[in-house]
């Protein structure tokens, strides 16, 4: 990884500047640059003001990634649900309406059930891998959501 300036990475986004490829870090993000294309993360510091000013869409994108990387909820693993299924689901609750302790725990004792069912998988948080689901991680503590091979009660 490559240090350079918030200045430098506004260069690089407008490809006035093209280094080797590789990654490069800069206090307003880290980005992966192929010699045409960039992948960005935002970093801990704000662009830097020229640098904002040089690129204005670096700038509004940054924002972007920030504000998502803020919104982001972290699912919380099967064993933190089993321990303290309250405190778990509050920050979920946004997501919709979060399924009442004894529903989620069915769900999960049917999903033990079925050969289709990988709990450790995704770190924790549980995979099926039933081929007639759209989404690999069904989302257990959630009342719309329903079971791929119809094992949950409705």
């Amino acid at each position: 990884m490559t240090r350079i300036s918030d200045m430098d990475l506004a260069r690089l986004w407008l490809r006035v500047w093209r280094p080797e490829p590789g990654i490069y870090a800069a206090p307003a993000a880290t980005v992966k640059w192929d010699g045409t294309a960039l992948i960005c993360a935002p970093g801990q510091a704000e662009l830097d003001p020229a640098a904002a000013l040089l690129c204005p869409a670096l700038a509004s994108r940054l924002a972007q990634l920030q504000r998502r990387k803020a919104a982001a909820v972290q699912e919380p693993s099967i064993a933190a649900l089993e321990a303290c299924y309250g405190p778990a689901t509050a920050a979920l609750a946004a997501g919709g309406a979060v399924m009442s302790e004894g529903g989620f725990r069915t769900r999960l004792a049917e999903c033990r059930g079925c050969d289709l069912w990988r709990e450790t998988a995704r770190e924790g948080r549980g995979l099926c891998d039933s081929v007639k689901s759209r989404c690999s991680h069904p989302l257990l503590w959630l009342v719309g959501k329903r079971c791929p091979e119809s094992k949950w009660a409705a």
